[in-house]
């Protein structure tokens, strides 16, 4: 789910269904989930981000901050819940053949990105090493490293040049 374009532009009941699903529903399931596991003395959470969550993202700026926001309650949880035996890791993918570039109405050439079944492959081993944030594909790893290689104004500017280049017109 994600929205594309200006965000002033947006439909707030598209933005407000973005913030439910990626911030409001993953913090509930975590709470409730991460307490019945916490009692049972463990179990695994997988919570979904993206590499968006590592840099900010004009003309989808909701979705980048919501994703942010999954990234860094997962490793905070993850810290916190460690004790009571339960495994937090996010998953990072960058962009994957999916109906997402449909919703968003992004649009963009799927024939060079990871199946969604590689991505699941790398997230089952990475999970069996229990890592704590999960970033499928080389040069997905190159783009979360991004922000830190560069002034957080760069940053801004080239993820808001392609994000702008792929939205509809």
């Amino acid at each position: 789910m994600g929205t594309c374009g200006p965000f002033l532009a947006q439909d707030w009941s598209a933005e407000q269904d973005l913030i439910d699903l990626n911030i409001l529903a993953l913090t509930r399931l975590c709470h409730t989930v991460g307490n019945l596991m916490a009692i049972q003395g463990g179990g695994q959470i997988l919570n979904i981000a993206s590499v968006a969550a590592f840099q900010p993202g004009p003309w989808m700026s909701t979705y980048y901050a919501s994703k942010a926001y999954v990234l860094h309650f997962s490793e905070g949880l993850r810290e916190e819940v460690k004790k009571a035996g339960v495994k937090v890791s996010v998953l990072c993918p960058g962009p994957t053949k999916s109906a997402f570039f449909r919703t968003a109405q992004l649009q963009v050439n799927v024939d060079n990105l990871m199946s969604a079944e590689e991505v699941a492959l790398y997230t089952v081993r990475a999970l069996e090493k229990n890592r704590a944030v999960i970033v499928p594909g080389f040069s997905n790893r190159l783009w979360t490293l991004s922000p830190r290689l560069v002034s957080r104004w760069l940053a801004r500017q080239i993820s808001g040049y392609i994000n702008k280049k792929y939205c509809p017109r």
